[in-house]
């Protein structure tokens, strides 16, 4: 019942040590000249800051295409910077909008009619 503890293997001196592509580069990036050296820096970071570019614009045309309404505007209204609000009907000029006494026009019917 009693086990021995677990132990790490021994390597030996003489055993190769296993290949690492990233310490093979590290070790020729400090060997290189100190223009190569920056130029490998610079090469990173405009990567790192595309690749940071690309997946921002794709998360935001992804939330747009979900955002998007179904169907058409018959009539809006919104508030101007001047703090009017605004008619907007498809088939007039935006017109200002008198909230003291409201009379907003019926939207036009599909086949054109209603609007007057």
């Amino acid at each position: 019942m009693d086990q021995p503890p677990l132990r790490a293997p021994v390597l030996s001196p003489s055993a190769p040590a296993p290949y690492s592509p990233f310490a093979d580069w590290l070790s020729k990036f400090h060997t290189s000249s100190e223009p190569i050296q920056v130029l490998w820096i610079v090469a990173i970071m405009v990567v790192a800051l595309a690749i940071a570019w690309l997946a921002i614009r794709s998360l935001t045309e992804i939330l747009a295409r979900r955002a998007r309404p179904i169907g058409r505007l018959v009539l809006g209204v919104y508030q101007d910077p001047h703090g009017r609000y605004m008619l907007y009907r498809p088939d007039r000029d935006i017109a200002e909008v008198d909230w003291r006494e409201p009379t907003l026009p019926k939207p036009p019917l599909p086949d054109g009619r209603g609007m007057g």
